[in-house]
């Protein structure tokens, strides 16, 4: 008989759901520097949530080369922290690349929940035993984050961005159809 760890509840087809959307993304390209950084100004608030999602989705390669780059500087001061940063960030973006539905190992059902309860242990874990590296995790994400934030609200939407968007998703239509 299989054992459930955490009963499935409301929130697993939620987390499923933000796993297969950030899969379907894709990996995309790094955009240049120079148009990465050409227009900025104060955004509207009424089109700050478009503004955000068209921006994350077409500067998402230069996000993460931006955090690659970070790790790569913070690893001159703490190779430890670097690698221990580069572990969890790995840990947790298995689930966006892979997307596991519920599965059972031995005789427990894993379920999207369990998932993440884990991953969030296994980073409690590595910071209680480590607990300097907390200082600098905090301040490193807290950096990257106002980093791209910024860059995310202030910079301008173009229509080459929206447009790139919208040719990527109807692409990705037609090869899930076929």
């Amino acid at each position: 008989m299989v054992k459930n760890i955490i009963e499935e509840n409301d929130y697993d087809p939620l987390i499923i759901g933000i796993w297969e959307k950030v899969n379907t993304w894709g990996w995309g390209k790094c955009v240049p520097l120079d148009e990465c950084f050409e227009l900025f100004n104060i955004p509207e608030t009424s089109h700050l949530k478009d503004r955000v999602q068209t921006n994350f989705t077409y500067y998402r390669m230069n996000y993460l080369a931006l955090y690659a780059a970070m790790v790569l500087i913070v690893a001159f001061s703490s190779p430890l922290f670097a690698a221990l940063d580069l572990v969890l960030f790995i840990l947790w973006m298995i689930p966006f690349v892979v997307v596991p539905h519920p599965f059972v190992l031995g005789e427990y059902r894993i379920t999207p929940s369990c998932i993440v309860v884990g991953t969030a242990a296994v980073t409690a874990l590595a910071f209680m035993f480590n607990v300097p590296f907390l200082g600098y995790f905090v301040v490193f994400h807290l950096l990257y984050a106002l980093l791209v934030g910024l860059h995310m609200s202030f910079r301008n939407d173009s229509l080459k961005s929206k447009a790139r968007i919208t040719v990527n998703e109807k692409r990705k239509e037609l090869i899930h159809k076929n």
